[in-house]
């Protein structure tokens, strides 16, 4: 595929920013884990108890919490849910990705903390 000028501008003055960006993820990570524990990850990935229980509390206080991920077992392409994967299966209902981008804050992160924090499993 072809790239446009455009596309190639924006591309170009994008990764001016990457650095501050990373550093900004960077901290906001660390907060994180230093406040909850967690796995990271550019999400921040936890496991908790009861996941749509919390979402909904998080979402009751405006914050955004996402799956991210659907394992790919259950697609038909590879022939649908499989049983015999035992950690999937018991993984699969209590990992919670957090948010953690660009226009979240510290500030942000330190509420998420304190609301999540009882409900975070190690």
């Amino acid at each position: 595929m072809h790239m446009n000028d455009v596309t190639a501008v924006l591309g170009i003055e994008g990764l001016k920013e990457l650095d501050r960006l990373k550093r900004h993820r960077t901290q906001l990570q660390a907060i994180y884990k230093q406040e909850i524990g967690g796995l990271g990850g550019s999400p921040y990935l936890v496991h908790v108890k009861n996941r749509d229980a919390v979402r909904k509390v998080l979402f009751q206080h405006g914050i955004e919490s996402g799956l991210v991920h659907k394992r790919n077992d259950i697609y038909t392409v590879f022939g649908g849910k499989k049983l015999n994967l035992p950690n999937m299966n018991r993984l699969e209902s209590t990992y919670l990705f957090l948010p953690c981008n660009n226009h979240t804050k510290e500030s942000d992160v330190k509420k998420i903390c304190r609301i999540i924090k009882p409900y975070v499993t190690a």
